[in-house]
C-alpha cells in the first residue's frame, strides 16, 4: 500500500509531503523564478509544523527551516566552535539561557538538545508568528517545562520579567539591528547578564572583510561611506532596484566590529579569547568553523594574512566574528580566557 501523501499549496509553490519509515518526506515544487535552494529534506516533524513552517518561510525555506534545528551540521555545528571553544560543556548544567532573537525556536531548541542539563532557556523574538511556532516545535520536542519563548513588545524593548542569565546568545542577530536599535537594544541585553556571565555573539558578517558578502557579495563596500555603499549596492544582482538603505541595513549589509560591539557594551565588558578544542584566537575559530569546506588550501593562506594583519593592526579581518564577553563581577562557571 503506498505511503500517504499530503499536498500543501502555497503562492509561491506546492509543497507536497510522503510520510515514510524514516521521517516525513518534503518535496519542494517552486513556481518559475522563485529560488529555492533545498527542495527535497526528510524530516521527523508532524504535518501541523511543516504546513506552519511553510506558512512563514515559504516553498523556497521550508526545509532550511526545519533542518537548522534537526541536522547537526547546521546550527549545532556552529554553536559547538562559537560557544564550546570558550566555555567547556559541563559549565552550562543548572543555568539559565537567553536566546536573543530566536525567531522560529531553531536556536533554542538546538541548545536544549546540547545541553540537556540546563535549567531554563527563554527565546525572545518580536514576531508573535513565529513566537507561537516556536511553542508548537518545543512541545513537539517535549522541552515545555524547560523552555519559554516570549515576544518582545517592540524593537527597542525586551519583555519585563526575564531576569538575570548565566548565559545570553545573538545568533546571527547583530547585522539585523538597525544603528539606532544596536546603540538601544545591546546595552538593554547586557543588563540581563549576571555579573560573571557571559553574552555570545556568532555569525555575524565582519565589517572589516574586504568583500560584504552577507548581501551583495561585492568587494570594498564594507569600507564606502553609506551614500556611496546603497549606489554600488545596486550593482549586485541579489539587490532589487530601488530598494533603501534602511531596506539593506535590515538585510545586514554593513554586519559589525569587534570594536563596535564593546564600546556598546561598556567599562564591564571582557572581552574572551577562544582557548579550547584547538583554538588559540578568534582566527583560529574561524578557520576552525572552515573546516571540511572546499578550497582549503586558500582558507589555510587566509588564516596566515588574517593573523598577520591582527598582529600588525590590532584589526580582526576574519569574514564572519563570533565572540564571548564576559560581564566582570563574580566569578562565572566558564573557565576562559580574557582576549
Amino acid at each position: 500500500m503506498p505511503a500517504a501523501k499530503t499536498i500543501f499549496e502555497h503562492h509561491d509553490g506546492v509543497v507536497e509531503v510522503q510520510s515514510t519509515p524514516a521521517g516525513n518526506h518534503i518535496k519542494c515544487k517552486p513556481k518559475a523564478g522563485v529560488v529555492c535552494p533545498r527542495r527535497e529534506c526528510v524530516t521527523a516533524y508532524p504535518l501541523d509544523i511543516i504546513e506552519q513552517a511553510l506558512a512563514i518561510k515559504g516553498v523556497s525555506d521550508v526545509c532550511d527551516e526545519l533542518l537548522r534545528e534537526e541536522d547537526p551540521a547546521y546550527i549545532e555545528q556552529s554553536f559547538r566552535w562559537d560557544l564550546l571553544s570558550f566555555v567547556a560543556p559541563e559549565d552550562f548544567a543548572g543555568t539559565r539561557i537567553l536566546d536573543f532573537g530566536s525567531g522560529s525556536g531553531s536556536s533554542s531548541l538546538t541548545l536544549a538538545r546540547m545541553f540537556p542539563d540546563v535549567s531554563e532557556i527563554i527565546g525572545t523574538d518580536l514576531s508573535e508568528r513565529f513566537i507561537n511556532f516556536a511553542r508548537r516545535r518545543s512541545q513537539f520536542r517535549g522541552l515545555s517545562h524547560k523552555m519559554t519563548f516570549q515576544a518582545s513588545p517592540d524593537p527597542n524593548q525586551l519583555p519585563a520579567t526575564l531576569g538575570l542569565f548565566d548565559f545570553v546568545i545573538l545568533s546571527a542577530v547583530f547585522e539585523h539591528l538597525l544603528p539606532a536599535e544596536r546603540t538601544t537594544v545591546m546595552p538593554l541585553v547586557w543588563r540581563h547578564v549576571k555579573p560573571g556571565g557571559i553574552l555570545f555573539l556568532d555569525q555575524t558578517p565582519n565589517r572589516w572583510f574586504p568583500v560584504e558578502h552577507h548581501t551583495t557579495n561585492l568587494p570594498l563596500l564594507n569600507y564606502l561611506p553609506d551614500a556611496l555603499a546603497w549606489r554600488y549596492a545596486h550593482l549586485s544582482p541579489s539587490t532589487p532596484k530601488g530598494t533603501t538603505w534602511q531596506t539593506m541595513l535590515r538585510r545586514g549589509i554593513r554586519g559589525g566590529t569587534v570594536g563596535e560591539i564593546m564600546s556598546l557594551l561598556g567599562s564591564d565588558a571582557e572581552l574572551l579569547r577562544p582557548s579550547r578544542l584547538g583554538c588559540n584566537d578568534h582566527v583560529d575559530l574561524w578557520y576552525k568553523l572552515s573546516a571540511g569546506a572546499r578550497d582549503m588550501a586558500v582558507k589555510k593562506a587566509m588564516k596566515l594574512v588574517f593573523k598577520a594583519i591582527e598582529g600588525l593592526t590590532g584589526v580582526l579581518t576574519v569574514p564572519y566574528i563570533s565572540l564571548a564577553i564576559r560581564r566582570r563581577g563574580e566569578s562565572s562557571p566558564a573557565n576562559a580566557s580574557v582576549q
